[in-house]
């Protein structure tokens, strides 16, 4: 399935609003609210843009290829148990959430 930036962003803000926000309490909360709020579009076009996408073949005119690039993720990610992006742990659960949020806003859910 291949998803536009557009469709990846929105899946993006709808996983922060379901899983993340919710668990964000206090002033690192609130901080982390902030800077995702602001940031996130410029964050996921900086990494969308990424010449690498289109050189590995996952990226093209039409958008990217959301499962190749959800399976490679998601292994990864297996691998590591957990990863930690500005403060907050991720595991393969949140690759999956984050895949089907993205994957709503593709089939329109």
């Amino acid at each position: 399935m291949k998803a536009t930036k557009q469709e990846i962003k929105m899946g993006i803000q709808r996983y922060v609003d379901k899983e993340l926000s919710p668990q964000l309490h206090g002033a690192k909360g609130v901080g982390i609210r902030i800077l995702l709020a602001v940031g996130i579009d410029g964050v996921a076009e900086k990494y969308l843009e990424h010449p690498m996408l289109e050189t590995i073949g996952i990226k093209d005119a039409e958008g990217i290829e959301l499962d190749k690039l959800y399976e490679v993720a998601k292994q990864e990610v297996e691998k590591e148990g957990k990863v930690e992006v500005a403060g907050i742990l991720f595991d393969a659960s949140d690759v999956e959430k984050l895949y089907q949020e993205i994957a709503g806003v593709k089939g329109g859910l």
